[in-house]
């Protein structure tokens, strides 16, 4: 029996080459991820839901303050990073992504960085089934504290806001450009008898000028007589009918557009 060492030879050239490729590509991609802002990662489960590998890009290292290689892939490690009070909706939310097969599931929460810090991030992931039964889900999780501080920022204006506006003994309720009730003063609340909340979701003027023709000439006023005053009779939840008197004052977002009108009572 002879042997064609040429074939054989050949062979392995190729899979020498093969394997080359493969180290270049992982090599390639590995550099490619860790030249992005966002974490990287992947979640292995079996068949039977038992975690069998993780990978998740240096990233997380610069990202908790940590020297390179800290967290590696071990999820165990960046799960000890995780806001305890967060941690349960974290992992429940990865447990059932692996159960439902769902994909684009969100989670956001915090990370303790090694400074004693807190950072909030955004993960984001979608589950596949592979072919051998295991289910692997492919994510990202990217920085979102300077959004998140952003509407606290927001948050805590909007309730001086209101409680300034709480604390004036007359009706005032903002409108947008569509007239729909954006904002209005417990004043507004009690005397007329709803609640922000269902000024927000109703037609509130549909309720307090039931009559179209009457209820035109108020939207009327409303849009056009900025800066003036009317009197109209308001009809409140309970069914009295009011005397009042609104001054319309327009608004601006800063950039001299319109964005609404406050009216007074």
């Amino acid at each position: 029996m002879s042997i064609d060492f040429t074939a054989r030879k050949r062979a392995e050239d190729a899979l020498r080459e093969a394997k080359q490729a493969a180290e270049d590509s992982k090599a390639q991609y590995e550099l490619i991820v860790s030249m992005i802002s966002d974490i990287v990662w992947r979640y292995d489960v079996n068949a039977q839901a038992e975690h069998v590998g993780s990978y998740i890009s240096p990233v997380v290292d610069r990202m908790l303050g940590l020297p390179d290689g800290t967290i590696g892939d071990s999820f165990d490690k960046y799960f000890s990073y995780v806001h305890p009070d967060d941690l349960p909706t974290v992992q429940e939310i990865l447990s059932e992504g692996i159960r439902t097969l769902e994909k684009d599931k969100t989670a956001e929460y915090r990370l303790r960085k090694v400074d004693g810090t807190t950072r909030w991030v955004r993960s984001k992931g979608s589950a596949y089934c592979q072919p051998d039964g295991r289910v692997a889900v492919f994510g990202t999780t990217s920085d979102i504290t300077e959004r998140k501080q952003a509407e606290e920022a927001l948050r805590r204006q909007n309730v001086l806001l209101q409680t300034i506006l709480d604390n004036i003994p007359i009706m005032i309720a903002f409108l947008d450009c569509e007239s729909h009730h954006q904002l209005v003063n417990r004043c507004w609340q009690s005397t007329l008898g709803w609640s922000l909340e269902e000024a927000m979701h109703k037609d509130v003027l549909a309720e307090t000028y039931p009559d179209p023709a009457y209820r035109k000439y108020v939207l009327d006023f409303i849009k056009r007589a900025a800066g003036s005053w009317g009197e109209f009779k308001t009809r409140t939840r309970d069914g009295r009918v009011l005397d009042t008197s609104w001054a319309n004052v327009p608004l601006s977002d800063g950039s001299n557009i319109g964005i609404g009108i406050i009216v007074l009572h």
